[in-house]
Protein backbone atom coordinates (compact mmCIF):
# COMPACT_ATOMS: atom_id res chain seq x y z
CA UNK A 1 0.00 0.00 0.00
CA UNK A 2 1.17 3.56 -0.83
CA UNK A 3 2.56 5.25 1.81
CA UNK A 4 -0.51 8.24 1.72
CA UNK A 5 -3.81 7.25 1.36
CA UNK A 6 -7.24 8.68 1.09
CA UNK A 7 -10.70 7.51 2.49
CA UNK A 8 -11.65 5.78 -0.59
CA UNK A 9 -7.95 4.51 -1.62
CA UNK A 10 -7.89 2.82 1.37
CA UNK A 11 -11.81 1.56 1.29
CA UNK A 12 -10.89 0.11 -2.28
CA UNK A 13 -7.44 -1.20 -0.98
CA UNK A 14 -8.97 -3.12 1.96
CA UNK A 15 -12.44 -4.41 0.14
CA UNK A 16 -14.32 -2.36 2.93
CA UNK A 17 -16.92 0.41 2.47
CA UNK A 18 -16.22 4.00 3.01
CA UNK A 19 -17.70 4.53 7.08
CA UNK A 20 -14.72 1.66 7.90
CA UNK A 21 -12.32 2.75 5.61
CA UNK A 22 -12.86 6.56 7.31
CA UNK A 23 -12.98 4.83 10.58
CA UNK A 24 -10.00 2.37 10.53
CA UNK A 25 -7.83 5.44 8.99
CA UNK A 26 -8.82 7.69 12.51
CA UNK A 27 -7.99 4.93 14.61
CA UNK A 28 -4.43 4.58 12.97
CA UNK A 29 -3.89 8.53 13.13
CA UNK A 30 -4.27 8.70 16.69
CA UNK A 31 -1.84 5.58 17.68
CA UNK A 32 0.48 7.63 15.43
CA UNK A 33 0.55 5.18 12.41
CA UNK A 34 -0.56 7.95 10.34
CA UNK A 35 0.18 12.07 9.99
CA UNK A 36 -3.18 13.64 8.77
CA UNK A 37 -3.60 16.34 6.24
CA UNK A 38 -6.70 17.90 6.28
CA UNK A 39 -7.75 20.60 3.44
CA UNK A 40 -10.73 21.75 3.34
CA UNK A 41 -12.97 18.64 3.05
CA UNK A 42 -10.08 16.05 2.41
CA UNK A 43 -8.02 13.90 4.50
CA UNK A 44 -4.99 12.71 3.34
CA UNK A 45 -3.18 10.00 5.75
CA UNK A 46 0.79 9.72 5.17
CA UNK A 47 2.75 7.33 6.86
CA UNK A 48 5.63 9.55 9.06
CA UNK A 49 8.41 11.15 7.16
CA UNK A 50 6.72 10.07 3.46
CA UNK A 51 5.68 12.91 1.31
CA UNK A 52 2.53 14.22 0.73
CA UNK A 53 0.88 12.77 -2.23
CA UNK A 54 -3.00 12.55 -3.15
CA UNK A 55 -4.10 9.14 -4.67
CA UNK A 56 -6.38 10.11 -7.87
CA UNK A 57 -7.73 6.90 -9.67
CA UNK A 58 -7.24 7.54 -13.44
CA UNK A 59 -9.67 4.89 -14.82
CA UNK A 60 -7.11 1.82 -15.06
CA UNK A 61 -5.02 2.72 -11.56
CA UNK A 62 -4.17 5.56 -9.40
CA UNK A 63 -1.70 8.34 -9.56
CA UNK A 64 0.07 10.28 -6.76
CA UNK A 65 -0.16 14.29 -6.64
CA UNK A 66 1.65 16.10 -4.82
CA UNK A 67 -0.83 19.06 -3.91
CA UNK A 68 1.76 21.30 -5.14
CA UNK A 69 1.52 20.01 -8.94
CA UNK A 70 -2.25 21.21 -9.04
CA UNK A 71 -1.46 24.40 -7.85
CA UNK A 72 1.62 24.94 -10.44
CA UNK A 73 -0.86 23.54 -13.08
CA UNK A 74 -3.60 26.01 -11.84
CA UNK A 75 -0.99 28.79 -11.78
CA UNK A 76 0.22 27.70 -15.27
CA UNK A 77 -3.51 27.89 -16.73
CA UNK A 78 -3.73 31.42 -14.95
CA UNK A 79 -0.89 32.94 -16.97
CA UNK A 80 -1.94 32.07 -20.57
CA UNK A 81 -5.52 35.03 -18.89
CA UNK A 82 -5.32 38.69 -19.31
CA UNK A 83 -8.31 39.74 -17.13
CA UNK A 84 -8.37 39.79 -13.68
CA UNK A 85 -11.44 37.82 -13.49
CA UNK A 86 -11.25 34.87 -15.51
CA UNK A 87 -13.24 31.25 -15.39
CA UNK A 88 -11.02 27.61 -14.79
CA UNK A 89 -11.95 24.08 -15.54
CA UNK A 90 -10.50 22.10 -12.84
CA UNK A 91 -11.40 19.08 -15.17
CA UNK A 92 -8.58 20.59 -17.38
CA UNK A 93 -5.91 20.27 -14.39
CA UNK A 94 -7.30 16.57 -13.77
CA UNK A 95 -6.98 15.94 -17.70
CA UNK A 96 -3.29 17.26 -17.58
CA UNK A 97 -2.29 15.38 -14.65
CA UNK A 98 -3.73 12.14 -16.32
CA UNK A 99 -6.44 11.62 -13.44
CA UNK A 100 -10.35 10.78 -13.84
CA UNK A 101 -11.94 14.33 -14.02
CA UNK A 102 -15.32 12.71 -12.15
CA UNK A 103 -13.23 13.14 -8.84
CA UNK A 104 -10.02 15.16 -9.01
CA UNK A 105 -12.31 18.23 -10.27
CA UNK A 106 -13.87 17.95 -6.55
CA UNK A 107 -10.37 17.20 -5.08
CA UNK A 108 -8.15 19.70 -6.84
CA UNK A 109 -11.04 22.54 -6.55
CA UNK A 110 -10.63 21.92 -2.45
CA UNK A 111 -6.91 21.62 -2.70
CA UNK A 112 -6.77 25.02 -4.26
CA UNK A 113 -9.14 26.56 -1.85
CA UNK A 114 -7.11 25.56 1.03
CA UNK A 115 -3.82 26.96 -0.41
CA UNK A 116 -5.89 30.20 -0.68
CA UNK A 117 -7.48 30.24 -3.69
CA UNK A 118 -10.96 31.91 -3.02
CA UNK A 119 -13.39 29.64 -6.00
CA UNK A 120 -17.05 30.01 -6.04
CA UNK A 121 -18.99 26.91 -7.12
CA UNK A 122 -20.94 27.10 -10.59
CA UNK A 123 -22.72 24.96 -12.38
CA UNK A 124 -20.77 21.78 -13.02
CA UNK A 125 -17.10 21.61 -12.54
CA UNK A 126 -16.87 25.32 -13.69
CA UNK A 127 -14.93 27.28 -10.77
CA UNK A 128 -14.99 31.27 -11.03
CA UNK A 129 -11.87 33.16 -9.58
CA UNK A 130 -12.88 36.06 -7.70
CA UNK A 131 -9.79 37.59 -6.52
CA UNK A 132 -6.88 38.98 -8.08
CA UNK A 133 -5.00 37.17 -10.57
CA UNK A 134 -1.93 38.67 -9.81
CA UNK A 135 -2.35 37.99 -6.18
CA UNK A 136 -2.30 33.88 -7.14
CA UNK A 137 1.11 34.43 -8.68
CA UNK A 138 2.65 36.31 -5.70
CA UNK A 139 3.52 32.82 -4.14
CA UNK A 140 5.53 32.11 -7.10
CA UNK A 141 3.80 29.32 -8.34
CA UNK A 142 3.92 27.45 -5.09
CA UNK A 143 1.06 27.09 -2.33
CA UNK A 144 1.88 26.92 1.70
CA UNK A 145 3.24 23.91 2.82
CA UNK A 146 0.20 21.79 4.54
CA UNK A 147 0.38 20.89 8.30
CA UNK A 148 -0.36 17.69 10.17
CA UNK A 149 -3.40 17.95 11.97
CA UNK A 150 -2.80 16.89 15.60
CA UNK A 151 -5.15 14.54 17.35
CA UNK A 152 -7.00 15.91 20.20
CA UNK A 153 -7.31 14.38 23.62
CA UNK A 154 -10.28 13.19 24.76
CA UNK A 155 -10.89 14.42 28.03
CA UNK A 156 -12.17 11.66 30.94
CA UNK A 157 -14.56 12.65 34.17
CA UNK A 158 -15.82 16.41 32.93
CA UNK A 159 -18.26 18.49 34.67
CA UNK A 160 -21.06 17.60 32.53
CA UNK A 161 -20.24 13.43 33.12
CA UNK A 162 -19.91 14.00 36.80
CA UNK A 163 -23.35 15.97 37.02
CA UNK A 164 -25.20 13.55 35.23
CA UNK A 165 -27.51 11.04 37.09
CA UNK A 166 -28.11 7.41 35.54
CA UNK A 167 -31.57 8.25 36.20
CA UNK A 168 -31.78 10.84 34.51
CA UNK A 169 -34.30 10.81 31.31
CA UNK A 170 -33.45 11.97 28.34
CA UNK A 171 -35.30 14.69 25.99
CA UNK A 172 -37.41 12.86 23.14
CA UNK A 173 -37.70 14.65 20.10
CA UNK A 174 -40.41 13.40 17.57
CA UNK A 175 -40.75 13.89 13.92
CA UNK A 176 -44.06 14.94 12.05
CA UNK A 177 -45.17 11.87 10.25
CA UNK A 178 -43.23 10.85 7.80
CA UNK A 179 -43.67 8.84 4.35
CA UNK A 180 -41.16 6.63 2.71
CA UNK A 181 -39.98 7.16 -1.21
CA UNK A 182 -37.31 5.37 -3.06
CA UNK A 183 -35.54 6.42 -6.30
CA UNK A 184 -32.32 5.45 -8.20
CA UNK A 185 -29.25 7.52 -8.00
CA UNK A 186 -25.88 6.75 -9.64
CA UNK A 187 -23.02 5.11 -8.30
CA UNK A 188 -21.16 7.85 -8.34
CA UNK A 189 -23.60 10.15 -6.45
CA UNK A 190 -24.09 7.70 -3.70
CA UNK A 191 -20.45 7.44 -3.32
CA UNK A 192 -19.55 11.32 -2.87
CA UNK A 193 -22.51 11.34 -0.26
CA UNK A 194 -20.99 8.42 1.54
CA UNK A 195 -17.86 10.57 1.62
CA UNK A 196 -19.52 13.74 3.02
CA UNK A 197 -21.39 11.30 6.06
CA UNK A 198 -18.02 9.79 6.58
CA UNK A 199 -16.31 13.15 6.88
CA UNK A 200 -19.24 13.90 10.11
CA UNK A 201 -20.62 16.53 7.54
CA UNK A 202 -24.05 14.80 7.73
CA UNK A 203 -25.22 11.65 9.82
CA UNK A 204 -26.78 9.48 7.36
CA UNK A 205 -27.93 9.47 3.72
CA UNK A 206 -31.06 10.69 4.39
CA UNK A 207 -30.07 13.17 6.10
CA UNK A 208 -28.08 14.83 3.25
CA UNK A 209 -31.36 14.22 0.89
CA UNK A 210 -33.91 15.54 2.98
CA UNK A 211 -31.16 18.58 3.48
CA UNK A 212 -31.28 19.03 -0.84
CA UNK A 213 -34.75 18.87 -0.55
CA UNK A 214 -35.69 21.37 1.96
CA UNK A 215 -33.20 23.77 0.32
CA UNK A 216 -34.72 23.55 -3.46
CA UNK A 217 -38.22 23.42 -1.42
CA UNK A 218 -37.19 27.02 -0.08
CA UNK A 219 -35.62 28.23 -2.63
CA UNK A 220 -39.04 27.86 -5.06
CA UNK A 221 -41.29 29.15 -2.08
CA UNK A 222 -41.94 32.10 -4.00
CA UNK A 223 -43.81 30.37 -6.49
CA UNK A 224 -46.68 28.83 -3.98
CA UNK A 225 -50.04 30.25 -4.99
Amino acid sequence: MNDCVTVSYFAEASGVGVRKAYSMLLSAWRRGEYDRYRFTYLDVFCRPGAELVVPLHNGRGWVYVPPAKIYEKFVEILRGYRSRRAAVKTKTICEELGADPRVCSSVAADILHAAGVQIAKCTGDLCAIVDDVQEFLSNGGSPPAPVPVEPRRRHQNTRKQQRRSPNTCRRRYYLPHMEMISFHLPRMWIEEIDRLVAQGRYETRAEFVREAIRQLLKKYDHLRA
